[in-house]
């Protein structure tokens, strides 16, 4: 049989779970996204600073509990389009979730990597001129879970739209009609 059940307690070590087991269980509930805060926005010149704020990667969190200041390097073009991104990374050497800026170009900002090992989730797209930051655009996906995150919502759902939900991809966002809500 191929059953999978959980959490219990242990009883001399019978019931041993990973991290993997805990993620795959709230990979059906917790989308990834911000559940609030970690808006990007300009200070001056080429510094920027990200609010204070929870996300969700893959059922992994990060919170930012003070407001963490970047810097973008200046562009050698016109204008270059930068992304600032939300970077998990499930290598044995890391094991972490960290802020990560990648440089784009004139015409195109790059695009966030999703690998196995690697997942990033875009906050802003920056553009970046010779004198600093043009102009910052505010690409975070915003996320309601339950508990702290603003209470869990019953909607009604077609039996199409939970086959969808209830399938392992960590890169599609679902969207529910909100007239469909209880």
């Amino acid at each position: 049989m191929a059953i999978t059940y959980g959490f219990f307690d242990s009883d001399e070590g019978d019931r041993l779970y990973s991290a993997a087991d805990l993620t795959d269980y709230f990979l059906r509930l917790i989308p990834d996204g911000v559940a609030g805060g970690l808006e990007v926005t300009k200070i001056s010149g080429l510094v920027a600073q990200i609010s204070v704020g929870w996300a969700f990667i893959r059922a992994r969190w990060v919170n930012i509990s003070a407001p963490e200041t970047i810097s973008f390097a200046a562009s050698a073009e016109t204008q270059r389009i930068d992304r600032v991104f939300l970077r998990l990374n499930l290598a044995a050497s890391a094991r972490n979730i960290s802020i990560v800026i990648r440089e784009g170009t004139s015409t195109s900002p790059p695009i966030p990597v999703n690998t196995e090992i690697i997942a990033e989730r875009p906050l802003a797209r920056v553009t970046v001129g010779a004198e600093g930051i043009v102009d910052i655009t505010d690409e975070r996906v915003i996320v309601q879970g339950f508990g702290a995150f603003g209470g869990l919502r019953l909607r009604h759902i077609s039996p199409t739209a939970y086959a969808a939900l209830t399938v392992k991809d960590p890169n599609t966002l679902y969207v529910v009609d909100p007239a469909l809500e209880v």
